[in-house]
This record gives structure tokens, C-alpha cells and sequence, in this order.
């Protein structure tokens, strides 16, 4: 399937209690059914939440593409990068710019296995970059994305980035 040519609809993540009775039916967590089997029967495409928290273990990865695969074989997932390589450790008391991200070796190793296990079953979409609003719009800040988005050029690469104070 060409995905450059392919409109895709989805959710962002498929864990919330409130969504029991609405999207989920009734006792969904009593029941065997994964939340990915029913998702999969309405949208093509999912953003997995949680890889953003922490890197994605390939064995959950390879559970998630067989859970959604089973009801719909076009399926796929967008991946949120990691928090190492977009905010700044002490987000919440300071602000995030590239000389306060820093992701080592580690991250984009687990990052990468993560990603390939989604990526080798054909079901990774796309990879997301997700920037605070602390992140402006200034030449390092640039500069740290260009040299960001150089690793992973092997995935199809979304970043989204939040106007700030003053509109940067």
C-alpha cells in the first residue's frame, strides 16, 4: 500500500477507562478482548501514547500488529519518539531547548528496537516528534532538529511543534 497517498484516521492511544461503554463495550476489562481488536474494526491507524514514556518493548509491539492485523490487515501504528529526545529531563520546572534534551546511545537503541519491530512487520506509519511548548523557534533549536531527524530517516518522520509565547 502507498501511504504517501493514503489519508489514514485513527486515535491517539486506545487505554482510557472512559471510553468503556462508549467505545469499549461494557466490562471490557474482564474480557479477553484486546482494545487494539475493536479500534482495528473502525480506524485504520493508532498512535501509540506510551512510547513517548517509555521505549517500546519489540515483544509488545509484535502483540499489538497481531491483535490489530487480526480484524484489519491495513492497520497501521505511529509511534510517539521518546521523551529523552524531545524534552528536557526537568520539563515541568524548566524550560526544553537543545542544550537541555539529551538523549545517549541507550535511548536510540531501544528507541530502534522498538521502531523495527513495528517497522519490520510493515506496520509503522510514521515516527512522531513531539516538542513542548518550550521548545522555540531559534537557531539551535533548529539545528538540534535537522541533526535529530538524521537518524531515523528510514521512517516516514512527523514533528509537531507548539506555537509558544509571542507566536515562534
Amino acid at each position: 500500500m502507498d501511504l504517501s497517498s493514503t489519508i489514514r484516521v485513527g486515535t491517539a492511544g486506545w487505554s482510557y477507562k472512559d471510553w468503556e461503554g462508549i467505545v469499549y463495550p461494557p466490562g471490557m476489562q474482564h474480557r479477553k478482548q484486546h482494545p487494539l481488536e475493536i479500534l482495528a474494526r473502525c480506524f485504520d491507524m493508532v498512535e501509540i501514547k506510551p512510547s513517548f514514556y517509555g521505549h517500546i518493548k519489540p515483544h509488545l509491539a509484535k502483540l499489538w500488529v497481531r491483535k490489530a492485523e487480526a480484524v484489519n490487515p491495513d492497520f497501521m501504528f505511529t509511534a510517539k519518539l521518546h521523551r529523552s529526545f524531545t524534552h528536557n529531563p526537568m520539563a515541568v520546572m524548566e524550560p526544553t531547548s537543545a542544550a537541555s534534551i539529551r538523549p545517549n546511545d541507550e535511548d536510540e537503541a531501544l528507541a530502534r528496537e522498538g521502531l523495527e519491530a513495528l517497522a519490520g512487520e510493515g506496520k509503522l506509519g510514521a515516527l512522531l516528534l513531539q516538542f513542548p511548548l518550550s521548545f522555540q523557534n531559534t537557531s539551535l533549536n533548529r539545528d538540534y532538529l535537522e541533526n535529530l531527524l538524521r537518524p531515523f530517516t528510514e521512517y516516514r518522520r512527523w514533528v509537531e511543534v507548539r506555537p509558544g509565547a509571542g507566536g515562534t
